[in-house]
């Protein structure tokens, strides 16, 4: 490393010292290709260093690894590795680590994150860091930070973010008690489209003028993409591109600084287990089935062969069982009373209309049989 690189990382040593929240060095692929803008990107596992809250959307275990060589330098590398797993549906659960630098400055960073959804439409998400900052012949020191965000879903393709990084202001002394930087972080993002994204966030140190950061990515076809940014303090040109599977993910990006170079940075993002799906309704599940409909009566139609020349239409007879008539009622033989008229003759359950006409004539004609004999009497 030459002479002059050396003493530019004099003074940004002391800016990673004094703000040591990340926000200088945004992680993730992804994140870095779109010029940072990240406040308000939703279901994406690399939210754990950006708004915790982006983390809701995920329906699956996501886990992934980062590494960046800042304006090539080995000493100004980063590594990071962090998972997001949901539960429940609407809640998810991170864990993160960080780690930059070298033997004589080393900075780690350690944090737990939780996010959930409100209304389907209202998403919060909060991080706790645990920070380690160690410097040659100067020890090392530890402290605590908090960060947290929120998103709402105004329509379909149109969502805003807000989250604030080191919102208890937390301080270190490792050459003076200092307060860490707390930074305030807003944004938007469209959808204008499957295949097209656009993203921008406004950034503001406490202590510092806001910066802005902007960016897009478009898909080409639905396994790739390219991405583009730009950010303003400091002024950096950022692109990349992504690969994208059902399972695993790559992205690499590269940003450029005006007088210290370039910086690579490479993201692989692995996805386990199957998407989740809506739970069907317990009203879906117990559906009813349609009541039979009624059996109305059945009516036979028969033809039964008859003269020569006489219409044979068929007669609709309704199906019914008819009661036989017992001998007493035929014979008459109860006591001394008049033998009963004269039963009509049954017709068969279906009859022509011959047959039903000599019926007739039958039952008019008197009947010859004489009447019962008192009882005991002789016949």
């Amino acid at each position: 490393m030459n002479l002059s690189k050396r003493l530019l990382l004099i003074p940004f040593f002391l800016i990673h010292l004094l703000y040591a929240t990340n926000d200088g060095s945004p992680i993730g692929g992804r994140r870095i290709g779109m010029g940072g803008a990240y406040s308000s990107v939703r279901g994406d596992m690399w939210s754990l260093w950006a708004n915790p809250a982006g983390m809701t959307g995920m329906s699956r275990f996501e886990g992934g690894l980062f590494s960046e060589s800042r304006f090539l330098i080995s000493e100004l590398s980063t590594a990071s590795f962090g998972a997001v797993i949901p539960f429940q549906q609407k809640h998810f659960a991170g864990v993160s680590a960080t780690t930059f630098g070298f033997g004589s400055y080393r900075r780690n960073e350690a944090g737990l994150a939780y996010a959930t959804t409100l209304y389907d439409v209202i998403h919060l998400g909060v991080k706790f860091n645990v920070l380690n900052l160690a410097i040659a012949n100067y020890g090392s020191v530890n402290t605590f930070l908090a960060n947290v965000g929120v998103m709402a879903d105004v329509s379909k393709k149109f969502t805003v973010g807000f989250w604030t990084q080191n919102v208890n202001q937390a301080r270190i002394g490792v050459l003076q008690e200092e307060r860490l930087s707390t930074i305030l972080n807003g944004g938007a993002t469209f959808k204008a489209s499957d295949k097209l994204i656009l993203t921008g966030d406004v950034v503001k140190f406490l202590d510092y003028p806001m910066g802005v950061r902007s960016g897009f990515e478009y898909f080409f076809v639905k396994q790739f993409c390219i991405r583009a940014g730009y950010s303003t303090s400091p002024s950096v040109l950022n692109g990349g591109a992504g690969f994208r599977l059902d399972n695993i993910s790559v992205d690499f990006a590269n940003s450029y600084h005006e007088r210290l170079g370039y910086s690579p940075h490479l993201s692989i993002t692995i996805r386990l287990g199957q998407k989740a799906e809506p739970v069907p309704s317990t009203k879906a599940q117990t559906s009813e089935k349609p009541a039979p409909a009624p059996v109305q009566n059945k009516v036979k139609e028969e033809v039964k062969p008859g003269p020569v020349g006489q219409d044979k239409k068929p007669i609709p007879v309704q199906e019914k069982k008819v009661e036989p008539v017992s001998p007493e009622k035929k014979t008459g033989t109860t006591g001394t009373s008049p033998a009963p008229a004269k039963p009509k003759p049954v017709l068969p359950v279906t009859a022509t209309p011959q047959e039903i006409k000599a019926a007739k004539k039958a039952a008019q004609q008197p009947s010859s049989k004489p009447e019962n004999s008192a009882p005991g009497q002789p016949k």
